[in-house]
Parts: structure tokens; C-alpha cells; sequence
């Protein structure tokens, strides 16, 4: 989000914001910013949360539009669900969960795919692409996959030049708000090289638990919701898998297989929810797909007594799991106060304190803080995490930053990013309601401080 705040200022992706991950996501943001009006943190996320809304059900018209009956207990069940793995926030895993699900519904389709759903599905890839690095594997085996079933009909070359044209429009619009050198180097080189290392799993079994995470649920330990709801929809699972080895069709059953080890091959154990386990949504968007979209090849009947009550049964747990979370009055200013009004202090405190010449430099997890710092005070991190210290140019930049001209204004949650602790000796730490803050100011910066600043800050809870 505040990334996309940046965009609309004019700053370009990567050449003055550097960022890791891929770019659809801030340009989805930036438009929405430009489009409404968000004058506090909380409209900011209000209004996000309401994009998502009305992105889920454009999505949801399509996809009932297209596909029937079928998709009708995925959309109860998902919607049900989504929101233990943050599925109802504005994140890319959340918006990528949709544009997947209409993919892979396409590609277990029996029916031959015309030109014009080939197009729309190598645009829904480009969506997937622009918006997590995590999902090239699964985009590559998809559009193979995708080749391999319609190269009967299909030349090679019209396949080829209906990919191109799927993938053009989204290209053309990310790198107008992109630079593309730096766009390389940072989600790929960086990515490759460094920031995969630093979170791999070091466990040598990982990758054997990726591609058989649909039946982990059912070893696991884990007693959340959201791993009760997994070890039915295993269970499902289990059912259309018996199905299609007994009408033989061992290509469908090894595809599903593959792709959903794919889409979690960056191992996360079925079952943790929130904030552990929100990189899961895509892998469990088309988890709950593939078991609950009763497929032609796995039901001999289309709605068999079998089928109804599983779907049932789904629909029923799933429910039952949502009561306790989202069929209860809610207070949404409470809500947001509980979980933002720390942030919004802290970015309405260094707004108040920012005076002309001053830079703001935070490593900080949650970028929020930086909602009230214009671009021109600011450097080209909007965050700052350990592993970037391993990135030998950025090091040397932050380095000189804190050496030769250390910034006025330093939001620390240092647990991040350890190295720069050594430099808090150069800065005042800010107390807050009597206890230690994550603001620091430079020692020049404590002496020009005027006495509406310090008000300012007094106000919020800040002693100076």
C-alpha cells in the first residue's frame, strides 16, 4: 500500500523504490489511490479490503458464468475459510487465489479449449506472474500442460502468439510504472541469490513434502480450523484420486499431483494459519478446487447421493469453523484501532517531526509508518530485512547512509535487521507511554525540535 502511495507520486518501481517482490500488486494499489480518496491509515486499508471484496465477486460472476454448478461449493467454501489465511486482505496471494482457480478449472476440463479461453488463460498467467515470484514453477507446468492438451488442434505457432498476446497488455502496463534493468535485478538476481537462501528450509525433505502436502493434514498435529477443514477436504481428495486411478486417467491425477506440490514448493505444513501460513493461499484455493469442483472424470453420476453429501459435509464444517470468527457483531473502528492505531501514531508522530532536509530511514516489518513521509524525504527502502544486508551494493549504500549521513529520523524494529543496531549509539531513543519506542532521532535533529513538534508527539504518547 504504501508503495502503490509512492507510484502515485510519481516515483518509479524499482529505480527509486527498491523491492523484492513482483510489481502487480503496488500498481493495483497505486490505481486504487488514485481512484479514492484515503486521507487516514484506516480509510487506506478500509479501501483495500473493499477492492478485494469487489475483486473476489467480479471473479465469482465469471467463474459461476463459466463454469455452473460446479465452482458453487468452492465459492461457499473459500469464502467460509479465507480469512485464516488473511485471504481477505489486500495481499498478492489473496488477489492471485481467483485468476488460479479459473486456470486450473479450464485445464481438468474435458471440453476442447477455443482460441479466445486460450488468450484469457495466458492473461490470467500474466496476472500470476506480476504478482508472485513463488508461482512461476506452477505457471510454467501449466502452460505446458496447457500445451500439451491442445497441440492436437492447436499449432504450435498460434499457441505461441495467443501467449504473447495474454501476456502482453499486463506487461506493457507494470513496466510503464517499472524499470526493467532494475526490475531484473532485484526480483530476480537479488531473489535467486539471496533472499531464496536466507528462507529456504533447511530440512532435505522439504521438497518431498511439498508434493505430497495434500495428505499431510492427516499426519499433522496441528488443531487449528483451518487444519480440520484440511483433513476433510483430504479426505475428499482422497476419494477423487480412488476415482480417477479406477477410470485410469493416471495424467490427470499425476498433473494434480505435481501442481499442487508446485504451488507449495516453497514448504509450508497444511494447518498453520494467519500470519504463518497466508503464503498457502494459492496452494489451498486450488486444493479446495480440485476436491470440491466434481470433476467429470472422477463422478460417473454429476450429482450422486456420494457427492451431495461430501459436499454437504464440506459446506457444514467449514461453516461451523467460520461461526466462531465471522458470523459475530464486529466494531470496525475497534478492529482498527486494536490492530493500527500503533502504526498510525507512529506515522502521524513522524509526519508531525519531519522538517525540511530531513531524511526518514525505517527497518521496519510493517510499512506502514512511512504513510505521512512525502517522497523526497525518504530513501528507496520501505523496508529493510536481514537478508538484504547480504546484497553487497545495497550494504555498501546503507553503510554510507548511516556512516556519512546518518538520517534524522530512524524507525527501528531491529529484530529484522540486526546490523543496523550498531548504530542507535548516533540516535536519542524516543520513550512511549514509559516504555521504549522503535523511533529514534539523531541527537542534532533532538535540538532543532520546536515546541509544536513536541506537542505533537506528546499528544501521541511520545516523551521529547
Amino acid at each position: 500500500m504504501i508503495v502503490g502511495k509512492y507510484l502515485t507520486q510519481g516515483e518509479k518501481l524499482y529505480s527509486d523504490i527498491f523491492s523484492n517482490h513482483q510489481p502487480l500488486s503496488y500498481v493495483a494499489s497505486a490505481v486504487l489511490q488514485e481512484v479514492t480518496d484515503q486521507n487516514t491509515i484506516f480509510q487506506l486499508i478500509k479501501r483495500h479490503r473493499e477492492a478485494v471484496i469487489l475483486w473476489s465477486f467480479l471473479w465469482y460472476m465469471l467463474l459461476a458464468w463459466k463454469f455452473r454448478w460446479r465452482i458453487f461449493p468452492f465459492i461457499v467454501c473459500y469464502e467460509l475459510t479465507k480469512h485464516f489465511l488473511l485471504g481477505n486482505l489486500f495481499l498478492a496471494e489473496s488477489i492471485a487465489v481467483y485468476p488460479l482457480t479459473y486456470v486450473v478449472l479450464l485445464l481438468f476440463d474435458h471440453q476442447k479449449i477455443t482460441k479466445k479461453e486460450l488468450i484469457s488463460i495466458f492473461f490470467c498467467c500474466s496476472l500470476l506472474f506480476f504478482l508472485l515470484s513463488a508461482l512461476w514453477p506452477s505457471i510454467v507446468f501449466l502452460i505446458f500442460v496447457f500445451y500439451l492438451k491442445s497441440r492436437k488442434y492447436i499449432e504450435l505457432s498460434r499457441f505461441v502468439v495467443s501467449l504473447l498476446i495474454g501476456f502482453l497488455p499486463i506487461t506493457v502496463i507494470i513496466f510503464l510504472f517499472s524499470s526493467v534493468t532494475e526490475y531484473v535485478t532485484q526480483t530476480l538476481f537479488i531473489n535467486l541469490f539471496y533472499y531464496i537462501p536466507y528462507v529456504s528450509d533447511k530440512n532435505p525433505f522439504s521438497l518431498l513434502l511439498s508434493f505430497i502436502s495434500p495428505f499431510v493434514p492427516f499426519f499433522s498435529l496441528q488443531t487449528s480450523p483451518i487444519s480440520w477443514i484440511l483433513r476433510f477436504v483430504t479426505f475428499i481428495f482422497i476419494i477423487c484420486c480412488y476415482q480417477l486411478v479406477n477410470k485410469r486417467e493416471y495424467k490427470v491425477l499425476a498433473f494434480q499431483i505435481i501442481l499442487l506440490g508446485l504451488l507449495n514448493i516453497r514448504y509450508i505444513e497444511p494447518g498453520v494459519q494467519y500470519y504463518s501460513g497466508f503464503h498457502l493461499l494459492p496452494w489451498f484455493g486450488v486444493f479446495l478446487t480440485l476436491s470440491t469442483s466434481g470433476y467429470r472424470s472422477a463422478w460417473k453420476k454429476r450429482l450422486s447421493i456420494v457427492w451431495i453429501s461430501l459436499i454437504a459435509s464440506i459446506i457444514l464444517i467449514c461453516s461451523y469453523f467460520a461461526m466462531n470468527s465471522l458470523f459475530k457483531d464486529r466494531n470496525i473502528q475497534d478492529d482498527f484501532f486494536i490492530n493500527y492505531s500503533t502504526f498510525n501514531d507512529y506515522a502521524l508522530t513522524i509526519q508531525g517531526l519531519i522538517a525540511s532536509g530531513d531524511t526518514v530511514f525505517a527497518a521496519a516489518i510493517e510499512p506502514l509508518v512511512y504513510f505521512g513521509v512525502d517522497k523526497s524525504f525518504r530513501t528507496k527502502y520501505t523496508y529493510y530485512f536481514n537478508f538484504m544486508d547480504k546484497v553487497p551494493s545495497i550494504h555498501t549504500e546503507v553503510t554510507f547512509l548511516f556512516e556519512k549521513d546518518p538520517p534524522e529520523i530512524f524507525f527501528c524494529e531491529c529484530y529484522g535487521a540486526p546490523y543496523l543496531q550498531k548504530y542507535l549509539n548516533k540516535y536519542h531513543q524516543v520513550i512511549r507511554n514509559g516504555a521504549e519506542s522503535f523511533l529514534y532521532l539523531s541527537k542534532e535533529k533532538m535540538t532543532r525540535l520546536t515546541t509544536e513538534q513536541k506537542k505533537l508527539a506528546t499528544f501521541y504518547g511520545f516523551e521529547l
